[in-house]
């Protein structure tokens, strides 16, 4: 399991998405979005959602499956 800076960094990355393209369909701004990205400043969840929501499906689902815990997680969790 990633922090959710680290997988919105990665997912970004990895489909090639660029911040500013982000932050305009968000309404967030870029500088907000590069600041949370690299350690530098928080976000609220309520902005993080908006950033999350303006990336395709595909790249959403894979930030979500980025932050979802693993089985052995899930097992350990119940005993």
């Amino acid at each position: 399991m990633l922090d959710p800076r680290d997988a919105l960094d990665q997912t970004l990355k990895l489909f090639d998405l660029k911040a500013s393209e982000v932050a305009n369909i968000s309404g967030i701004d870029e500088q907000m979005i590069s600041k949370y990205r690299h350690k530098r400043k928080d976000m609220n969840s309520i902005n993080l959602f908006k950033v999350i929501n303006a990336m395709p499906l595909e790249a959403r689902c894979y930030f979500h499956a980025l932050l979802s815990v693993s089985d052995n997680e899930c097992i350990k969790a119940k005993t």
